[in-house]
């Protein structure tokens, strides 16, 4: 079967990044604000909520489905 990764444990966190991710859109998707302007903040505050961490643990779990 194909791979799926299992986000089970990170649901919080998704919410946390979500709501980021929302505060942001709208103005950068309008132009209403450059994303140049913006970019660093968001990515800030998307890491400091655990963004790099959700990304390595779906790395891991690619890695053992894969048999790395």
């Amino acid at each position: 079967g194909a791979f799926t990764w299992d986000f089970s444990k990170w649901d919080a966190k998704i919410a946390e990044l979500k709501n980021i991710y929302s505060e942001y859109y709208s103005s950068v998707a309008t132009g209403a604000i450059d994303i140049d302007d913006v970019y660093d903040e968001m990515m800030e505050k998307l890491n400091a909520a655990g963004l790099q961490d959700m990304i390595a643990d779906a790395q891991e779990q690619l890695d053992a489905y894969l048999g790395k």
